[in-house]
């Protein structure tokens, strides 16, 4: 492996570990408020979506649907 390729791994391994502490740090904190405002996120996505006629991508429709369902199970578990 060249230096370069060794110094790209070495940065990327720092900036994982970076934002892996800065999550850990912000989430306990974040946690209460996170369920409800991913439901709003992903049905004004959806919304944004239908009106922009971007309802054949499949893939585009699982972002709203994923945000739905992970503020729905945040807010169930909080509970």
């Amino acid at each position: 492996m060249s230096q370069s390729q060794q110094e790209n791994i070495s940065v990327t391994r720092r900036f994982v570990s970076k934002t892996k502490g800065f999550v850990g740090r912000l989430w306990p904190r974040m946690r209460p408020v996170v369920g409800i405002p991913l439901i709003y996120i992903g049905v004004v996505l959806m919304v944004i979506f239908y009106f922009t006629n971007l309802t054949n991508y499949n893939l585009l429709l699982f972002l709203p649907l994923l945000l739905i369902t992970v503020g729905i199970i945040g807010s169930v578990a909080l509970k």
